[in-house]
């Protein structure tokens, strides 16, 4: 019978940050995320504890690439060479080939990337499976299933098996990240250029008509109250859209739309009552820097096409 197991990856020292969902079968592993290579002592630290290795990987599934949730996915490859690696269409070519990832990354982190993200390893082509909406991947007794899932990414899956009776499904960024010590508050994670918030709540609609009965988001954990949580995300969507939008609208340069959001989302974890220990990850500063510069340019490129229509 297969089992679940989620391994705390400790991203950074921060526990609850980072989760890889490991599927424990007859036939070997099927993971769910990797984390990035930073944690990759962590990731095999929780396998050994399980009896198992990277060598035992027979698939490794990624809701998409950035480096938090599939850094380290070259490593598992390298160290299984039995084991495919499954990942939206759209991602494929970058985890053949990361070099454009590598050097947007740089540019943004510098000195920082190898402690953030350690080294990022390429995949040969051969053991990387493009997937679309809907392919299924059958192994080990389960079924895992990719649902498309844009919004915060457009190269999105969620992965929906039935398991044991229950039918989960692991969302990646999709249903945001959520501290389960303050599950109010809700990690809204809007990165350029992919954010688009329109496709983000077509995407929460379709994992609301999906019923399932718990949800894993990668940061972090199992939540059982999926329509409440679903809810919730939706409500910091508007939230964080609209607010930024009024600013804009003030006529606030992007500095003082930064103080101000800062401002604004540290308030939102003091209400929720976010333990101090879970700021690192869920409330840090990078994270207000992201969601400023992609919402932002969100609301940017609509502007620009409302203006290219009304003068064509």
């Amino acid at each position: 019978m297969p089992r679940l197991h989620l391994i705390d990856l400790e991203y950074l020292g921060q526990p609850g940050a980072i989760a890889a969902h490991v599927l424990e079968t007859d036939e070997g592993l099927a993971v769910v995320e990797c984390g990035p290579a930073s944690t990759l002592p962590v990731l095999e630290a929780g396998l050994a504890a399980l009896g198992a290795s990277l060598g035992d990987v027979r698939h490794l599934l990624l809701t998409h690439i950035h480096f938090d949730h599939a850094g380290a996915a070259g490593h598992v490859a390298a160290a299984s060479p039995g084991c495919t690696v499954h990942v939206h269409g759209f991602g494929a070519k970058h985890l053949v080939d990361p070099s454009r990832l590598l050097a947007s990354a740089t540019r943004i982190y510098g000195a920082e990337m190898d402690r953030l993200w350690g080294t990022i390893l390429p995949i040969p082509e051969a053991r990387v499976r493009s997937l679309a909406d809907g392919d299924r991947l059958a192994f080990g007794g389960l079924e895992l299933r990719a649902i498309e899932t844009p919004g915060h990414a457009r190269h999105h899956h969620a992965f929906a098996v039935e398991l044991h009776g229950e039918r989960i499904c692991f969302t990646g960024d999709a249903a945001a990240a959520v501290c389960l010590a303050a599950p109010e508050f809700i990690s809204l994670p809007a990165p350029p250029p992919e954010f688009d918030p329109v496709l983000w709540r077509q995407s929460l609609d379709r994992l609301r008509s999906e019923r399932f009965d718990a949800i894993f988001p990668t940061h972090f954990g199992r939540m059982d109250d999926v329509p409440g949580h679903l809810d919730r995300v939706q409500a910091a969507l508007e939230a964080h859209t609209t607010r930024i939008r009024e600013w804009m609208d003030e006529q606030c340069d992007e500095a003082e739309i930064r103080r101000r959001y800062r401002r604004w989302f540290e308030q939102l974890a003091d209400e929720a009552g976010l333990p101090p220990q879970a700021r690192g990850f869920y409330a840090k500063g990078s994270v207000v820097e992201m969601n400023v510069t992609g919402i932002m340019r969100y609301w940017t490129q609509q502007a620009e096409v409302a203006a290219a229509a009304a003068n064509p």
